[in-house]
C-alpha cells in the first residue's frame, strides 16, 4: 500500500510542483490587487470553483488511465484488498492536492499581510477548505470514470453546490468534509474487478443517488426557469423586454426614474395626471436594502468590508477577529493604536473584556453599527458614544446612509423601519415599514414644503413576492400619513415565480428550512414580509407531479423487474421527492434480466466477475 502511494506521488510530482507554483503566483498577484486577508465572498467562490476543477482533472486523468481493461485487472490483481488499493490512490491524490492547493494558500496568507491586511491564525481554515474542495472534485471525477454508466457525470457538479458556503470557523469545513466522506464511500463501492457491472447490494444507490438527486434538482430548476424565459422572449411576451409595460404593473413603475416614480404615485393618490418631466431634476434620495446578514466573527469572505479610513486621524482601520478590536495603521503601515468598544487603546495596552466587541462592527457613513446600536467616535476617539438603539434585539441596519436635501440629513434603513437623522446623529423621525423588508426593492424620499414624500416599492420579479406600492406623507413632527397603498401587477405569473417549488415541493421546503437555520446561525437578519404560500393551482400541480412520479416509478420498477422491496423504496422516494428522483431512478435502475445474464455468464470456466445481487 505505501509503495503504490509513493509511486503515484512520484508519477505526478512534476505536475504537482508546476501547479503549486502557478497557484501561489496567482494568489500573490491577487494579493497585490485586493485585500486577500479579507477577500470578497464572490472571489472566494470563484477561486474555490477553480480548485474543484483541478481535482476533476487529477481524478479523471488518474482513473481513466487505470480503468482500461488490462491496466485495471493488473492493478486489482495485486496482493491487496480493493479497498486498500483505493485508499492508496486516494491518499496519493490527497497528498498531491495538499502540495498543489493547501501549501500555496497557506504561504499566500503572509504575502497578503504585506499589502496591509490583518492575517491571523484562524484564517488557516481557508487552506483546509480549499483542499477539501479539490479533494471532493477528485472523488467526483473518479466516480464519473469508474461508474457503470454516463449518468455518473452528473456527480461532477456535486462539489459546486457547496463551493460558495463559507461558514464561520470552526464550522467552515464540515459541509465539504461530509461530502468528501460521502463520495469516498461511493467510490469504495465502485472499486471492484468488473467495472461494467453494478456494485453489490443497495447501499451504492443511496451513496450515488442522493448527490445525483440534488444536482438534478438544481439543473431542473434552473433549466425550467431559463427555458420559460426563453420561450417568453421568443414569443415577444417577456415582461422585462416589453417596450410599454402594462399600466399599474411593477415593471412599469420600476422602469421610471426616482422623481418620475414619485410623480406617478402622487398622481394616482390625488386622482390626477402630474407631468413627470418637472420631477426628473428634483433631489430625490434613493435607499436600497444592501445587507441581509451581519458580519460574523471568524467568517472568511465578506459581503461588506470591515476596513475603513478614519479621515479625522488619517488612519486605516482593520478589524481583528482574534483580538475583537479595530487595529489602526498609519500611512506607512505601522500599527499606531486600537479602537475598542469604549474607545482608543495603545498598541501594547492589554485589552479588557469590556473593550472587546461582541461581534464585528461595521462602518456606515460617519458612524459605526454594532448589532442594533448606532455608534459614533467622539472628538479625538476617546470613546464611542451610542447615538441610537433600535427597539428590537434582532433589529439591524440593512443599508448605508444616504444624504437627503440641502440640510444634509441622513436616511437610515433597518429591517423594520425607515429613520431620518441629522448629521449629529439626532433622530428626527422614524416610520415603520408597512410590510417588512424582505421584499423591499427601493425607497424614494423627497423633501418639500409640507414635509417629506416617501415612496416604498416592494417586489422581487423573479421570485415569489407581492409587488406593492406605498406612498407616505411625513410632516415636520414626524407623523406619517398614507396617501396610497396598493398592489401592483407582478412581472411574472405564479407559474413562473413558484417553479422552484413545483419541481420538488417537499424537498424545496426542507432545503429552505435548512438554509434558513444556517442563515440565522451565520448572522442573518430577520427579514419579515407578507405571508406567502403557493396558490392552490400551483399546489395542485406540484402534488400531482409527486403522484405522477410515484406512479412512473412503480411502472419503471415493474418494467425493469425490480424486487418488491426495491420497487417500494423507489416508489416512496419518488413520491416524496418528485421528478428529480424519478430521473435518478431511470438512470440508476438496471434491468433484472441483465443481472441474471451476468450471473449465468459467471458460471462459465474462467476468472469470475463481480455480479450485483
Amino acid at each position: 500500500m505505501p509503495e503504490l502511494m509513493w509511486a503515484e506521488m512520484r508519477r505526478y510530482r512534476g505536475w504537482a510542483l508546476g501547479l503549486a507554483l502557478l497557484n501561489f503566483a496567482g494568489l500573490a498577484y491577487l494579493g497585490r490587487l485586493t485585500d486577500m486577508s479579507q477577500p470578497n465572498i464572490g472571489l472566494l467562490g470563484l477561486i474555490g470553483a477553480g480548485y474543484v476543477v483541478v481535482g476533476h482533472l487529477l481524478g479523471g486523468w488518474q482513473m481513466w488511465n487505470y480503468s482500461r481493461a488490462n491496466v485495471w485487472l493488473n492493478l486489482l490483481h495485486r496482493p491487496l484488498a480493493p479497498r486498500r488499493l483505493m485508499l492508496s490512490l486516494v491518499g496519493a491524490a490527497a497528498s498531491l492536492l495538499a502540495a498543489m492547493i493547501m501549501l500555496p494558500v497557506a504561504l499566500a496568507l503572509p504575502v497578503a499581510s504585506l499589502s496591509g491586511g490583518v492575517v491571523e491564525p484562524w484564517q488557516l481554515g481557508l487552506t483546509l477548505q480549499a483542499w477539501l474542495l479539490a479533494l471532493a472534485g477528485y472523488l467526483a471525477a473518479s466516480i464519473a470514470v469508474l461508474a457503470p454508466g454516463r449518468w455518473a457525470l452528473l456527480l461532477l457538479a456535486s462539489p459546486f453546490l457547496l463551493v460558495a458556503e463559507f461558514l464561520a470557523v470552526p464550522w467552515l469545513p464540515w459541509p465539504m468534509l461530509a461530502l468528501v466522506l460521502w463520495l469516498l464511500a461511493g467510490l469504495d463501492r465502485l472499486f471492484k474487478p468488473d467495472l461494467a457491472s453494478s456494485p453489490r447490494g443497495q447501499a451504492w444507490l443511496l451513496l450515488l443517488g442522493l448527490p445525483m438527486v440534488l444536482v438534478l434538482t438544481v439543473v431542473m430548476q434552473i433549466g425550467a426557469a431559463v427555458g420559460t424565459q426563453a420561450v417568453l422572449a421568443a414569443a415577444g411576451s417577456h415582461p422585462q423586454f416589453e417596450r410599454q409595460p402594462a399600466t399599474g404593473s411593477y415593471e412599469a413603475l420600476q422602469r421610471l426614474g426616482p422623481g418620475e416614480q414619485l410623480a406617478e404615485s402622487l398622481g394616482q393618490a390625488q386622482g390626477r395626471k402630474i407631468d413627470p418631466e418637472a420631477w426628473k431634476s428634483l433631489p430625490v434620495a434613493m435607499l436600497y436594502p444592501t445587507f441581509d446578514r451581519m458580519p460574523v466573527r471568524f467568517q472568511p469572505g465578506r459581503s461588506m468590508s470591515l476596513s475603513w479610513d478614519w479621515v479625522e486621524r488619517g488612519w486605516r482601520m482593520e478589524f481583528s477577529h482574534a483580538q475583537q478590536v479595530y487595529l489602526a495603521f498609519d500611512n506607512n503601515g505601522q500599527q499606531v493604536g486600537r479602537l475598542g468598544r469604549q474607545g482608543l487603546l495603545e498598541p501594547s495596552e492589554p485589552i479588557a473584556p469590556e473593550q472587546r466587541f461582541t461581534s464585528p462592527p461595521m462602518q456606515l457613513g460617519p458612524w459605526m453599527v454594532l448589532g442594533p446600536e448606532l455608534l459614533r467616535p467622539e472628538s479625538g476617539g476617546a470613546r464611542l458614544k451610542t447615538l441610537l438603539t433600535l427597539p428590537g434585539a434582532q433589529d439591524r441596519f440593512i443599508a448605508r446612509p444616504v444624504a437627503l436635501g440641502s440640510e444634509q440629513d441622513l436616511l437610515m434603513l433597518s429591517n423594520r423601519e425607515l429613520l431620518l437623522l441629522d448629521r449629529r446623529g439626532t433622530l428626527r423621525w422614524r416610520q415603520p415599514l408597512p410590510h417588512g423588508s424582505r421584499d423591499l426593492r427601493s425607497i424614494a424620499v423627497l423633501k418639500d414644503g409640507e414635509g417629506w414624500l416617501v415612496l416604498m416599492l416592494e417586489g422581487r420579479p423573479l421570485e415569489p413576492s407581492r409587488p406593492w406600492q406605498t406612498l407616505l406623507r411625513v410632516d415636520e413632527s414626524g407623523q406619517g400619513r398614507t396617501l396610497l397603498s396598493q398592489a401592483l401587477k407582478p412581472s411574472f405569473g405564479d407559474a413562473y415565480c413558484w417553479i422552484y417549488w413545483a419541481v420538488s415541493p417537499l424537498q424545496h421546503e426542507l432545503l429552505m428550512a435548512l438554509d434558513g437555520a444556517v442563515f440565522r446561525r451565520q448572522g442573518g437578519v430577520e427579514m419579515e414580509g407578507q405571508a406567502l404560500a403557493p396558490p392552490g393551482s400551483i399546489q395542485s400541480v406540484g402534488y400531482a407531479l409527486l403522484g405522477l412520479s410515484a406512479a412512473m416509478a412503480a411502472w419503471l420498477a415493474h418494467r425493469r423487474r425490480q424486487g418488491l422491496g426495491a420497487g417500494l423504496v423507489w416508489v416512496s422516494v419518488c413520491g416524496l421527492i418528485g421528478l428529480p428522483a424519478l430521473l435518478a431512478a431511470g438512470l440508476l435502475m438496471r434491468p433484472r434480466q441483465a443481472r441474471t445474464a451476468e450471473a449465468r455468464q459467471d458460471t462459465r470456466p474462467g476468472p469470475r466477475r463481480a455480479v450485483a445481487t
